[in-house]
């Protein structure tokens, strides 16, 4: 196969994921599914692709589709904090928190700024009774979301700790 004939299949896998995309803005989940289905079709080592077929199956529910999803896309790239933090809430929403907590725990790896993934983390690490664990996490949310001007998710967490501390 010649190099234009790749180009050429990987611009028309960009259409049909940008018009996935439009159609998880107006929540047409299973119409996104479909176009990003046909991006993986013409573009098979796509990663966004998969991450956005994958958000699209959480949305509806479908957590194990979209960890296989999410799955595919680290594996086509595995420095993608996107793919491992979508994964994370997945793997929490079926109550794999230590799947979870691994997945958050490689976005902090190769994200250390990231405060919604020490949140996540922290959450995870509260549901499996880890309250010493939670809050460590959770005060490291709370110093990233003021050194970010994030107000409102740093005063939600400093009640939180509050509460978790008394």
């Amino acid at each position: 196969m010649n190099v234009n004939k790749i180009l050429g299949m990987f611009k028309f896998a960009a259409v049909y994921r940008g018009l996935g995309i439009v159609k998880i803005k107006t929540e047409n989940y299973d119409g996104a599914i479909a176009d990003f289905s046909e991006a993986i079709r013409l573009s098979p080592k796509y990663s966004g692709a998969y991450i956005d077929r994958g958000y699209a199956k959480e949305a509806l529910g479908d957590y194990k589709g979209a960890i296989a999803d999410f799955t595919e896309a680290i594996q086509l790239d595995s420095n993608d904090a996107g793919a491992y933090i979508d994964r994370g809430y997945a793997k929490s929403e079926l109550g794999d928190y230590e799947g979870a907590i691994a997945d958050f725990t490689e976005v902090i790896r190769l994200e250390p700024n990231d405060a919604y993934a020490f949140n996540s983390r922290g959450y995870a690490k509260y549901q499996l009774g880890d309250k010493i664990g939670a809050i460590a996490d959770y005060n490291e949310a709370t110093r990233l979301f003021k050194q970010q001007g994030q107000k409102d998710n740093y005063h939600l967490l400093v009640t939180l700790i509050d509460n978790l501390s008394s």
